[in-house]
Order: structure tokens, then sequence, then C-alpha cells
């Protein structure tokens, strides 16, 4: 055998362990992107049950007027990073989307934060908003 001849099959042979490493680290890298997205998905629950905490204290001793929205999404700042976090998984698009849809999310939960204060008293009351963001979160990708 030629020496040639050997150092053909030996390249060969490496590019085709090398494509077949760079095949499972591909394959691997979606699981791990998956797992990741679902870790700073349950951090991102555990952030809201505080900002739940500090919106019920809030709103519960404020008196309401037009400024209770504005004044209350400060309460939101660290849930607002951890979205930021999230969102670096995500192509352009998913990003923008998960940006509006976290929007509206901030905005119905203080709003069902007022209305279960401002309707407390009437078990009566059929509750006309549900933030239904977690599933959202959960299930994007």
């Amino acid at each position: 055998m030629e020496m040639g001849s050997a150092s053909d099959w030996v390249s060969a042979v490496s590019n085709i362990i090398m494509a077949g490493c760079a095949i499972y680290a591909a394959k691997n890298a979606k699981e791990w992107i998956t797992q990741r997205h679902f870790d700073e998905t349950r951090i991102f629950m555990k952030i809201m049950a505080d900002v739940d905490a500090n919106l019920c204290r809030f709103i519960s001793s404020s008196d309401g007027g037009d400024f209770e929205l504005a004044l209350s999404l400060h309460y939101f700042h660290p849930a607002d990073e951890q979205i930021k976090i999230i969102g670096l998984t995500l192509s352009e698009n998913k990003k923008t989307e998960l940006q509006n849809e976290y929007i509206k999310f901030r905005e119905n939960k203080i709003k069902s934060w007022i209305e279960a204060r401002d309707y407390s008293h009437n078990p009566d009351h059929i509750y006309k908003i549900h933030p239904d963001f977690y599933n959202y979160l959960k299930n994007i990708k």
C-alpha cells in the first residue's frame, strides 16, 4: 500500500468521525435549549410568586385610581429581566411575540388583582380577567 493512499484513508475516516460528532452535537444542542427553556420558565414562575405577593399587598392597600396600573408595573422588574433571559433562546420573531404577550400578561395580571379587590364582597361576580401566560410560555419554542 502506498503512503499517500494510507493518509487519504486516515483523512477520510477522520472526516467521517468529525461529521458524526457534529451531528451528535447538533442533536443534543436542541435538547439542551429545550431544557434551558424549561429551567428559565420555572425560575420565572418562582419570581412571579413574589411579584404576586407584592401586587396583592399594594393593590389591597390602594384606593384605586387612574395611576394604579402604572404604579404597579415596577413590581414586575425581576420578571422583566427573566423574560429577557428566556428570549435569548428564541428567534427574533418569537422573541417579539414573547415580549408582546408578556406586556399583555402584566396588564392583565394587575387588572385581575384589581378586579379581585373590587369584587371580593360580591360572591356572584363572574371574574372576567384570567391571565393565561404560563401555558403560552411553557409551550413557546
